[in-house]
């Protein structure tokens, strides 16, 4: 026959009447505690600000031995009587919060008692006392576990809050039944809130979350948390997505049947956001000759997400063809986790670009885009366009002077002068003119010599832009503002006087 082996249950209470019930294996007492075995003087308890009795404490006294016995009846000393194998809770007596601390008492010297565990509100998996361990419980439930002789033993009880005073818990009149077995729940770990941004290119990310299982009697090992989303099963490394996503935790039940009660946590999957803004703020727009553009970019995080070890590209195309890449360099902005565009953040860039007298040859407007790549967002992207204005034109003088560089005589020529012509012709556009070849409809008679020995009158532009050809006969290149000359001779003839 299975037996309880010496607990004793000792509650310090006003005029109350309690029935215990003592299970074993094979039976059950149940015993009464009647108002005349309890005195009163308990009743000064209830009153708020009064000082605890020092003799005469109320105590009820369920004495589980061997044989079974319970017994009822008042405390007769000032300090805890010594019972081997005992349970006692009840209100301390030298204490000066006699309504908010309760003393829980427990002998575990002898073989007969061990594994007593208390739980009860904001107490997680148990606590253990030692004897005479005063505890500051709050109203509600507790279960007392045990084991007596071998033999499992749990009973509940509950404090209450008298007359809603903070200061004045009392344990509520009601029968103690004390049973064999374990009645405690498992208590699933608490899962902290989880808070990612979206894996990089997705707009999803991949979480992991992992909790144990604590028990009284079984280990961790017994138990599978089992997590669930809108009551469908998921596994840690789940996919989720944008937004807020409740994950319900259960475990299945100990080995007497207990199951835990649920818990919940969130995880937050946060989508990365950040805009790029590039703006001119120096040069012409439109560009008619070679000059500077300077930009200001800002890339500001809109998001909750920090955007890492970014990658930053500006290149300028014309007719969709690179001709330049830009070096933007940081302004300012990264005030915190260098290198991290942080949440709220905004970076500040400055990129210039030196226009080229070839780019407004080719007359299509320039196009700069700045990206932004960083490790765990899609890129993003601005652009700004610059046109360009163009405006072709050249200018052709020419003059005649003798071979020896005296001015054509005012009476006229005569049949021999050498004449010496010469042309000036002056690109007064901005863009540059190529394979510029000069002709003369000479109206003489006679035949006209070459035109030759074309040279830079003047280079405006950059150096070198200007160029003549191989013969010295023609010009290969005319840039903008530039001046050359080409000469060429005649001989006057007879037949010029005569036409004359």
């Amino acid at each position: 026959m299975s037996v309880f082996r010496g607990a004793i249950l000792r509650f310090r209470l006003g005029v109350l009447a309690f029935v215990a019930v003592v299970a074993s294996a094979s039976s059950a007492l149940a015993v009464s505690c009647s108002v005349s075995d309890i005195q009163t003087v308990n009743l000064l308890l209830s009153l708020p600000g009064a000082g605890p009795p020092t003799t005469g404490l109320d105590v009820l006294e369920i004495d589980l031995d061997q044989g079974g016995n319970i017994a009822c009846g008042p405390k007769t000393g000032t300090t805890n009587t010594v019972f081997n194998d005992r349970i006692e809770i009840g209100q301390c007596i030298a204490t000066e919060e006699p309504y908010t601390d309760i003393c829980f008492a427990s002998d575990t010297t002898t073989t007969g008692m061990t594994s007593v565990m208390l739980f009860g509100p904001n107490m997680g998996a148990g606590v253990t006392p030692t004897d005479d361990t005063e505890i500051d419980l709050e109203a509600g439930t507790y279960t007392v576990e045990a084991v007596s002789n071998g033999v499992p033993i749990a009973f509940s009880f509950t404090i209450l809050n008298v007359g809603g005073d903070p200061d004045n818990q009392r344990i509520q009149e009601q029968p103690i039944t004390i049973i064999e077995g374990d009645i405690v729940k498992p208590v699933i770990a608490a899962v902290a809130d989880i808070t990612v941004a979206t894996d990089p290119g997705q707009n999803t990310a991949s979480v992991s979350f992992a909790t144990t299982v604590s028990d009284n009697v079984d280990p961790p090992s017994h138990f599978t948390p089992i997590f669930t989303v809108a009551g469908s099963p998921i596994t840690s490394a789940h996919t989720f997505p944008v937004g807020t996503t409740t994950v319900t935790v259960t475990a299945n039940a100990d080995t007497a049947g207990n199951f835990a009660d649920p818990i919940t946590f969130d995880v937050t999957v946060n989508a990365p956001s950040f805009t790029v803004t590039k703006t001119l703020v120096a040069g012409p727009n439109p560009v008619v000759a070679p000059s500077t553009l300077t930009w200001s970019i800002t890339v500001e995080n809109t998001g909750a997400v920090a955007l890492t070890t970014p990658v930053i590209t500006d290149e300028i195309t014309q007719d969709s063809a690179t001709i330049a890449t830009l070096t933007p360099s940081l302004t300012g902005g990264d005030t915190s986790n260098a290198g991290t565009l942080d949440p709220s953040e905004t970076w500040t860039y400055s990129a210039a670009y030196a226009v080229p007298q070839s780019a407004i040859d080719n007359g299509s407007d320039l196009v700069n885009a700045f990206t932004f790549d960083p490790a765990n967002a899609a890129p993003q992207s601005d652009t700004d366009t610059v046109g360009i204005t163009t405006t072709p034109n050249l200018n052709i003088t020419k003059t005649a002077l003798l071979a020896n560089g005296d001015p054509i005589p005012a009476s006229g020529v005569a049949v021999g002068m050498q004449i010496t012509y010469t042309y000036t012709v002056t690109n007064t556009g901005n863009v540059t003119f190529s394979g510029v070849n000069l002709s003369d409809d000479h109206a003489g008679t006679g035949s006209l010599g070459p035109i030759e020995n074309c040279a830079i009158e003047t280079d405006n532009g950059a150096a070198n832009d200007t160029v003549i050809n191989a013969g010295q006969t023609g010009i290969t290149l005319l840039a903008p503002l530039d001046v050359v000359t080409c000469t060429s001779s005649y001989t006057v003839i007879q037949s010029d006087i005569e036409t004359l």
